[in-house]
This record gives structure tokens, sequence and C-alpha cells, in this order.
């Protein structure tokens, strides 16, 4: 009887919202909609919201707030809900210089940088697929070209695998073989498109998250606010137009770091960097083909643009002030498409070979943890890590040269020149670094000291530089000493030998100063690991720096889903395997847990099954020949029917 009462009751209100749909306006009705989806959300929201601090209390009396690794990613129950942060994490959206923004638009932004609306198959789809196809069928037809030459008649390219595109597009001979099987493969891939066009796609935002997306474009369009992401939060960033302009022109001020500069004096520039990249290639026998697709002949001017420091911002007085000296920015030089783009990449090819000869380099946090289990911890040992303040800015330039240049004499018969002799590698890297001309607002700006974060030869001759100033510190000997760009780690015997070497490496270079860090409550933090040592016992679990808003791909972002479970899956994959023991790793996954439900990813009860030996991946040479057909994601049904083809 109640299900009748209820069916019938849900007839009557469909009935009457066709009614209201026909007799208003399309827009009104779609506004009233999205509104009380709004309001509707909102009510979800603050319910959930109670309830999982009702959750978390009960958990943390029971001590049951340890998590399993989930066995299935599923949305949550509510596809519109909105995932709210936990105590832990503030924000994840920062707004600054007290700029109201609507909260419905901040719904929006928490969703994450790296959120990506659906998208129907549009006009300009469809443009973008018919272009991708094309460039499938040249890159077949080119491979076949080649395979059917003999390894002396190759094109240079096809040796060394350049990633930027020629300056000029020659079309690639028809092949019969290639055409007929591109051209049923085309085909196939229009009447999968064809059969999509034809459902209705179902969006992941609302309505009302629609209008809101277009009001941020709106403000961005208009030059109200500026949106970017933090410095290492990784969340959005909005910041008032004048505000940031303040911020910017403030940093501009640092006279030991910058100077006014002119668009002649970068055009003299990248014309002399040409120069010297023809004269030394030439010399070095690289083939024409290759020495004209490394210079651009009309480079842009690099852009400077700053990222905010949130996690230096200690109150919401700073977030509210307009005061541009109360933040803190880290400079990037976007050199992309600039005079130093492609040559720099093909330097640092040869370059980052010599990391590997850098006895402390440290390249992933597996490498540490390796190092830390073989260190003979001896019982009174005690830990710190140092931070170099700003390495970038305060890179000595002809300090880092000096150090390339030893490397490089000292394992040149180990690596890769390319046919390069040592003083022409040295010539254009120097070439390459008095290219430091970028621009801002219409002006431009010359750095005269130290490294542009943005260039491509940046980290490489940061880290190679590194390795002269902690070379006193090696010399000592500590139980272990290992560095991961401006992170470093130390354990040593005593705390008066843990002195001498902080104050050796400040010692090194009057611009290169270091901070230290020690235990809190016995623990500390080194990349994404905490390490406590005990009586000579050493345990390791995950971590999370606080300034991290933890945010993922969301799970509701239009993303393969494949990929959205690697994401998640290599993330607990990662918090239990740096975990020493079992309380750490249950600690560890339970705050995975909590990182992944708060990006919309839910855990799954089901059966257990059994765990798959995890064998090494190997690719084969058929796999490596593959050529890829990058399109847009639509949805997993199309990738899937056409991954099929």
């Amino acid at each position: 009887m109640k299900q009748d009462q209820m069916y019938a009751m849900m007839k009557k209100c469909i009935s009457k919202e066709k009614h209201c749909a026909y007799h208003l306006g399309d827009r009104l009705w779609k506004s009233i909609v999205g509104g009380s989806i709004s309001i509707c959300d909102r009510i979800r929201s603050n319910i959930k919201r109670t309830l999982q601090r009702k959750f978390d209390r009960l958990s943390t009396r029971s001590g049951s707030d340890a998590a399993q690794p989930p066995n299935a990613m599923n949305p949550c129950n509510n596809s519109d809900h909105e995932i709210k942060t936990a105590e832990y994490v503030p924000s994840r959206v920062t707004v600054l210089g007290g700029f109201s923004l609507p909260k419905n638009a901040l719904s929006v932004l928490e969703l994450g940088p790296n959120f990506s609306p659906s998208q129907p198959i549009s006009t300009m789809v469809l443009c973008n697929i018919t272009c991708a196809l094309h460039v499938l069928q040249d890159k077949l037809r080119n491979k076949v070209n080649i395979d059917c030459l003999h390894e002396s008649q190759r094109p240079a390219e096809s040796r060394l695998t350049i990633p930027f595109p020629s300056a000029f597009f020659k079309q690639q001979t028809a092949n019969p073989s290639v055409d007929v099987s591109f051209r049923l493969f085309a085909d196939e891939v229009y009447k999968i498109l064809a059969r999509q066009r034809q459902r209705k796609t179902r969006s992941n935002l609302s309505f009302a998250q629609k209008q809101d997306v277009k009001e941020v474009r709106e403000l961005i369009e208009t030059a109200q606010i500026r949106l970017s992401t933090s410095g290492k939060g990784g969340e959005f960033v909005v910041t008032p137009h004048q505000l940031d302009i303040a911020i910017t022109e403030r940093h501009l001020q640092d006279a030991s770091l910058y100077r006014p500069s002119s668009s002649s004096e970068f055009q003299t520039q990248y014309r002399k960097l040409n120069r010297e990249w023809v004269k030394e290639a030439k010399s070095a026998g690289l083939h024409p083909t290759v020495i004209a697709r490394l210079k651009i002949e009309l480079p842009v001017c690099p852009v400077l643009y700053l990222l905010i420091k949130t996690h230096k911002l200690k109150s919401s007085n700073d977030l509210n002030s307009n005061d541009p000296s109360t933040f803190k920015v880290r400079p990037i030089i976007s050199c992309e498409g600039g005079p130093t783009d492609r040559i720099g990449w093909f330097l640092n090819t040869i370059l980052v070979q010599l990391l590997n000869y850098i006895p402390a380099h440290l390249t992933n946090t597996r490498m540490f943890l390796d190092r830390l289990q073989s260190t003979n911890i001896t019982e009174n040992c005690v830990m710190e890590s140092f931070d170099v303040t700003a390495l970038y800015t305060n890179v000595s330039n002809d300090s880092a040269m000096e150090a390339i240049f030893e490397m490089l004499n000292e394992h040149r018969g180990n690596i890769n020149l390319y046919g390069f002799s040592v003083p022409q590698l040295m010539t254009l890297l120097k070439a390459c670094l008095s290219c430091n001309i970028f621009s801002w607002s219409g002006k431009h700006f010359a750095q005269i000291r130290g490294l542009a974060m943005g260039q491509r030869l940046a980290p490489t001759l940061a880290i190679v530089f590194m390795s002269r100033i902690e070379a006193p510190v090696l010399q000592c000997r500590p139980l272990l000493y290992c560095r991961y760009i401006d992170d470093c780690f130390i354990i040593c015997a005593t705390q008066a030998e843990m002195d001498n070497c902080f104050e050796l490496m400040n010692g090194q270079n009057e611009h290169i100063k270091l901070t230290r860090d020690t235990p809190l409550d016995d623990w500390l933090p080194f990349l994404n690991a905490q390490i406590n040592i005990t009586n000579g016992i050493c345990r390791t679990k995950w971590y999370r720096k606080p300034s991290n808003k933890n945010i993922l791909v969301h799970f509701r972002s239009a993303h393969p889903t494949h990929a959205k479970k690697a994401i998640v899956t290599n993330m607990f994959r990662t918090a239990a395997r740096v975990c020493s023991g079992i309380e750490e790793k249950k600690e560890s996954l339970a705050l995975a847990q909590r990182v992944a439900a708060m990006n919309g990813y839910v855990q799954q009860t089901s059966r257990p099954r059994k765990r798959k030996e995890v064998l090494p991946r190997s690719r084969d040479s058929t796999h490596a020949e593959k050529i890829a057909f990058c399109l847009p994601f639509i949805s997993d049904e199309v990738s899937t029917a056409i991954g099929s083809v």
C-alpha cells in the first residue's frame, strides 16, 4: 500500500515538473532546477559532514581507525557529492587579498587543477580526432619507409628521439600496405563516433557548477583575478589582479637578481646562441637535419610567473592582506619555445648521465630507503635533515660550470657525448646560460644571478653544483649522507659531528645557506617518508607534508578509469612499501584511505581475493615499435571500442 502511494506521489511530481518546464521559459526553468540541486547538495553535504565527524569520534574511541587498501573504486552514493577536507587539510582552495569568491565557485575549484569536465563529441572534438588520424597515417607511412632503408641510410632523427616537431611539414609518400589498413581503421573510428553522438553525454558537473565555471572564466578574462596553483600544496590560488601585479613588481625590484633589459638585447642573445650552436654542431659532425630541428629561428621570449607559497601564510590575516611583502613566492621562468628550449634539451640528455656518478644523489624514495637499510646505525646516533634556501636563484653559474667541466673530463669515456668534445659542450652550455632575458607585462628583464626555474638545464646543474658543496661533508664520512636536489638527510655518530657537517656546508658559498630540521616526537620527515631511530633500530612510515592539500585526480574527472585506478593503487602501494612494520603500515594505509576519500574514492567491501604475484614488466620490441594514436578522451566505452579495432 505504501509503495503504491509513493509511486502515485512520484508520478504527480513528475507531471508537475513537466508542466512547469512547458509553461516556464527554458532558461528560467534551468535556473530553478540548478538552484534546487545546489540547495540539495548543500543539505546532503552538511549531513554527511556531521555523520563523518561522528564516525571519526567513534573510530578514535574504538581505536579502529586503520584501513586496508580498497579492493575497487566506487563513486560516492551521490553523483554530485562534494568531498570535504579532513581536519588536517584546512582548504583545497586558497583565496588571497580578501577577494569574495562565490561558495559554489569554491566548490568547483576544490575539485582540483587536474579535474577535467566531460565533453560531448562536438565539432571541435571531431576536428581534433581527424587531425590525430592524419598524424597517425603520416607516422605509419614514415615508419614503413624507414624500415625499408638500410641502417646507414636512415635519417639521423630515427637514431636520436627528438621530442620537437619539424619546422616544416613534409608529407610522407603513399604506401598501399599502410593506406589500406589505415582507411579501414579510420572508417571504424568514425562509425564508433557516430554511434556515440546519438547517445546523450552525461556531464560530471551539475548545472550550477557549470555556471560557476563560466563565472570564474569571466573573472579571469576581465582581469579581476589570476588563477594559479600554489608553490607546494597543489591547490588553486585565487589572487586579485592588482595584488598579483604588486607582488610581481616587488619581486622584480631585487637588484641582486634582476636588471632591466630590452627586446633588442634578447634578439642579440638568441642570434648569438644559434650561431654558436650551428658552428659547434657542424664541427661535431651532427646531421644537418638535427641541427636545423634543434635551432629555433624566431624563439618566443621566456615569460615570468610567480607561484605563491601558501604554506608560509600562518593566519587568516595573512590570507586577507593586500600587502605584497606578506607573500613569499617561487619565481618560474617559462622557457618553452624560447631560445634555449631545444638546445638545452640536447645538452641535458648528455649532462644528465653525469648524475649516476654523484654518490649522494637520490632519484626516488626507494633508493633512499635502500641506503637507509644498508646503513650501520649505532645506538646513540643522531639524524637531521638540511634544506637549502632558494637553491636555484643562489647557484653560482661559474661554480656549476666548473663542476660540470670536471665531471665531463673524468667520465667522458663512460657517457655518450654524441660526437661533441668537452670544450664544445662547455661553449654551448655557457651560451645557454647567457640567454637570461625574460618578459613580464610587456617589459624585458635579465636574471643576473642563479638559474631560472623553468629552464631544462637548471635541475641537472643544481644537482652537480651541490655535489661540490657537499664534498667536505662526505670526507668526514658520516654514517649516512644522501640528497634529493636541495633536501639532505644525514646520520652522524654524535651531535658534535652533525654540527660540524652543518657548519661545513654553510661555509662553502656566500649565497648558499641551509636550514636544519630535527626529529619531532622522535620522527623526522624526509621526502614522503618519516624515519624513527630508537636504540639503534630504524622504523619508517608514509608521510604527507602539512602543506600538501592531498589533491589527486578526482573520481568524477573525465579521465580514463584505468588511469584513475592506477593513481589510487600506486598511492596505496607506496604507503605500504615505505613502512617498516605492521603498525606503521596500518597507520599509513589509514592516511591513504582518507586521502582517497577526499578525492571521491571510497572503499568497497568485498570478499578477499588471493594476491597475485607481481612480476616485473618487460616491454618487448614489438610493443616499443608501436605508434600511439592520441585522441581526446570522451568515455571509457569509446576508448575501449577504438582500442579493439
